[in-house]
């Protein structure tokens, strides 16, 4: 088993949940929201984790709202 199923199973147990950091770690750091690029490799992945885990994933974002 490779490290990154392992941490997949980790995450599997039903109190855990996955929050990531949106500008600067899964996309570039862009001077307006409207700027940022998201690829489509990164939306699948997104989509993936999210089915993975049974919907417990978060990005955030430290922008305004």
């Amino acid at each position: 088993m490779s490290t990154n199923d392992s941490a997949l199973d980790l995450l599997a147990a039903p109190d855990c949940a996955l929050f990531l950091d949106f500008d600067g770690t899964l996309v570039d750091i862009a001077a307006r929201p409207d700027q940022v690029i998201v690829l489509p490799e990164m939306l699948a992945a997104l989509a993936a984790l999210q089915e993975r885990l049974g919907g417990r994933v978060a990005v955030v974002s430290g922008r305004p709202v």
